[in-house]
């Protein structure tokens, strides 16, 4: 599974809860509160919401919800922003572009964004 890889590269900083929980059931043990306690505040930036990262190049992986994201390069520079009432059927319109593979895009994260004033501007 690429996003395991990418947490053990250190490429996946922020995961998102889905994949958390995934990790806990095939281990069969429960992360400790103060882990789960600190990713989520490392990642969230107050007043916007909490990034999480996902994988570009895995359609599996991409969220189905609205959102501001960011594709990130092998040297963690932060290459693309974007924003989308879907994020994953975005992603579709970024699979054959020529710069959409590694390691030009190597990781990415997202911030849902729930607010309906924004909900225009994400079309």
């Amino acid at each position: 599974m690429p996003t395991i890889y990418n947490i053990e590269a250190g490429r996946a900083e922020n995961p998102r809860r889905r994949t958390i929980e995934r990790l806990e059931e095939a281990l069969g043990k429960k992360f400790e509160k103060e882990f789960e306690d600190e990713v989520r505040q490392a990642s969230t930036i107050e007043g916007i919401g909490e990034f999480q990262d996902f994988d570009p190049l895995d359609e599996e992986d991409w969220p189905g919800e609205a959102g501001v994201y960011v594709f990130y390069d092998i040297s963690e520079r932060p290459i693309y922003v974007g924003m989308a009432g879907d994020i994953s059927d975005r992603m579709k319109g970024h699979e054959d572009r020529f710069w959409f593979k590694r390691p030009i895009v190597e990781r990415a994260s997202y911030i849902a964004i729930k607010d309906k004033t924004f909900e225009g501007k994400l079309k």
